[in-house]
């Protein structure tokens, strides 16, 4: 599975990269890790600013899931991202805790928000190695807040892969 990763730049260090280096570990194609572009390291010409968003747009254009990593601050670039995910029509995991805040309207938009990237993380392991479940995470309606086997909103997940959930 290909899988770009868009999150708040004052969190590149503290939560998304360490995300992006576990989602490698574990196989996952992350289609394009914006944590290490060299902006953070040196001001940027006015080009290569524009070649680091068109990389960033690249990296959601070419994976087959986006996880929207909600930023606890208001984040251009990841709302960009997410906004480029879903005019795509790609599948969108949100995750955290601020994925749920009133002010994160386009995170609402996301095919499935955990109320943790941990859970997120677990559920993106199991889609990546189980079809049947990836199939079923992006049909029908949107649901919100999944973080175990029973979501509390009414929605139970297919029993194949509920014990799934509960290993990883």
């Amino acid at each position: 599975m290909q899988l770009y990763i868009a999150g708040g730049s004052d969190e590149r260090l503290t939560v998304v990269r360490p995300l992006i280096t576990e989602a490698k570990d574990c196989g996952l194609i992350v289609t394009y890790d914006w944590t290490r572009s060299p902006g953070y390291d040196r001001p940027l010409t006015p080009a290569e600013v524009k070649e680091q968003a068109l990389l960033d747009l690249q990296g959601v254009a070419n994976a087959d899931l986006v996880w929207y990593v909600a930023p606890e601050a208001k984040s251009e670039g990841s709302a960009v991202e997410l906004g480029a995910a879903l005019i795509r029509g790609k599948p969108v995991i949100a995750s955290g805790p601020h994925a749920l805040r009133e002010s994160r309207i386009f995170a609402l938009l996301a095919h499935r928000i955990f109320a943790t990237h941990d859970a997120a993380f677990r559920a993106i392991r199991i889609f990546a190695s189980h079809p049947t479940a990836y199939l079923d995470l992006f049909s029908g309606p949107r649901r919100q807040d999944h973080t175990s086997a029973s979501y509390g909103n009414g929605w139970e997940c297919p029993a194949e892969w509920a014990e799934l959930l509960k290993k990883t």
